[in-house]
């Protein structure tokens, strides 16, 4: 918990889940950049960019897509902002949770490996 005055907020995660359109259904291949607006690329860069996930100790981004998602700009973005990738599939259920499933949904985690803190 922050002390009071403290305007600074800490996140664990950021989670994205950004409007798909119709086009995720349409073809067999969704790219991110192509068929997001603002881009894919963008969306993740404006996140990890905000300081509650720069300045966290152990931020995680996820990432709600189809699962038809073309897989080489997630490791594209995975590579140039140095965060950790991990796929899942999940279902998103009506009462908010998610549970791994053979699904057309894709989840992905980004996130950035712990330090390890010198024993006091």
């Amino acid at each position: 918990m922050a002390a009071q005055g403290d305007t600074r907020l800490e996140a664990d995660v950021v989670f994205l889940s950004p409007p798909w359109g119709p086009k995720y259904k349409v073809g067999e291949a969704f790219d991110p950049d192509e068929h997001l607006v603002p881009s894919g690329a963008a969306i993740f860069e404006t996140s990890i960019s905000q300081p509650c996930f720069k300045e966290s100790t152990a931020p995680r981004l996820i990432y709600y897509l189809p699962i038809n998602t073309v897989r080489e700009p997630l490791h594209g973005w995975s590579r140039e902002s140095g965060l950790s990738l991990l796929y899942e599939r999940c279902q998103l259920h009506s009462d908010g949770s998610m549970r791994p499933v053979k699904s057309e949904h894709l989840v992905l985690t980004f996130f950035k490996h712990r330090k390890s803190h010198p024993r006091v």
